[in-house]
């Protein structure tokens, strides 16, 4: 189980080793990313593309948030309870 918050998923500054090249290893875990609709680097929907044909499957989800790419504390709630229901201990 993870939670990603504003993750990098594409090759901006990265090089040739972008880290969406590494989503396979997420497999069917639970993965949660929070991400801001307005990224200062208008990256939206790119990485809106990435996530659906990489990483989406029934154990994942994605939020948006009408911020940019520092969220502040809105996403803390989400975090929170994503952890609480997927957490096995």
């Amino acid at each position: 189980m993870a939670v990603a918050v504003v993750p990098p998923l594409l090759s901006i500054g990265y090089g040739p080793a972008s880290p969406v090249d590494y989503s396979w290893g997420i497999g069917n875990r639970p993965f949660l990313m929070l991400m801001g609709r307005k990224d200062e680097l208008g990256i939206a929907e790119k990485v809106a593309a990435s996530y659906h044909e990489h990483i989406e499957t029934p154990n994942t989800k994605i939020i948006w948030y009408d911020n940019g790419h520092r969220l502040g504390e809105i996403y803390v709630p989400d975090a929170l309870a994503w952890v609480k229901e997927h957490l096995k201990l």
